[in-house]
């Protein structure tokens, strides 16, 4: 079985956000995308996303909506990461009583997959370390999922680069 699934990088603004509105549902299609997996941490129209634009991602067929570094400049975000943590999710390393969780998994056709959104640390906040976030994740969901995909949102690309060769 193929699985295709579709990753879109950081949406900015209403612009980013109208054409995905306008176009993604199509491409989906014309791709055969069985998930899709989008960054919306910048959607609104500043910085970070409000509850309303995570909405309109959703609805212009995001399946599952990752987040960064400004994961919680919206002030009504919080209780919209706690209610759909199952298709909107925060970094996993930071800190654990933040709302929302990092990671999420979705079953698509009949495959399990284990979504993960991790921020790197160079030049960012001090987080928990990503890579050993990573590990237990990994370790706790272990029977759990047949694939795992991350969004790893970072300012170094060799942080980028150490992850991938680390996970994969």
């Amino acid at each position: 079985m193929i699985l295709r699934i579709l990753t879109i990088g950081d949406v900015v603004g209403r612009v980013g956000l109208s054409h995905l509105q306008a176009t993604l549902n199509a491409q989906k299609k014309a791709l055969g995308v069985d998930l899709c997996i989008v960054n919306g941490e910048n959607a609104s129209e500043i910085k970070g996303i409000c509850k309303s634009d995570a909405e309109d991602l959703l609805l212009a067929g995001a399946d599952i909506i990752t987040l960064g570094n400004h994961a919680y400049s919206a002030p009504d975000i919080g209780n919209f990461l706690d209610d759909r943590g199952d298709v909107i999710i925060r970094p996993a390393n930071f800190p654990a009583q933040n709302p929302g969780c990092g990671y999420t998994v979705t079953e698509v056709q009949g495959v399990r997959v284990l979504c993960i959104n991790m921020l790197g640390t160079v030049n960012l906040a001090p987080l928990d370390n990503p890579f050993l976030t990573m590990e237990r994740i990994l370790d706790a969901q272990k029977g759990k999922y047949d694939i795992a995909v991350l969004d790893m949102h970072a300012e170094a690309t060799s942080e980028k680069y150490a992850m991938a060769r680390a996970f994969d």
